[in-house]
């Protein structure tokens, strides 16, 4: 069956898996979460048997899977299913500073080349 993981894994993608694949076993075919990934919330969205009915999403928290192993808190993955892995807030703020160091960079070498061009 086709089933789809996005996100913060190593190998993003769409995977064939057998039926009755569960969630950690994707993350692992797709190489496991990265560092950044944030595994207390991945969603597993799972699209709408019809028309009429929306499609469901199913939160799940591996970091308290991995603190329990308590098996039956991993959904079993059905054909169709897409699975996100968000990152963490830290990534995101991580991801802004650097942008931010960058701007001011840029800037930088804007009042330099200012600087020079009226005190030649």
């Amino acid at each position: 069956m086709a089933v789809n993981i996005w996100g913060f894994v190593n190998k993003p993608g769409q995977y064939m898996v057998p039926y009755d694949t569960d969630l950690i076993s994707l993350l692992s075919y797709a190489g496991g979460p990265r560092e950044e990934a944030k595994i207390k919330d991945i969603k597993v969205v799972r699209p709408a048997k019809t028309p009429n009915t929306a499609d469901q999403v199913i939160n799940v928290n591996v970091k308290e899977f991995l603190k329990t192993g308590k098996a039956a808190e991993i959904p079993v993955l059905k054909p169709g299913d897409t699975v996100v892995v968000s990152g963490t807030r830290i990534y995101f703020v991580s991801k802004f500073f650097e942008f931010a160091v960058k701007i001011a960079a840029l800037i930088q070498v804007w009042a330099l080349v200012e600087y020079y061009t009226k005190n030649r």
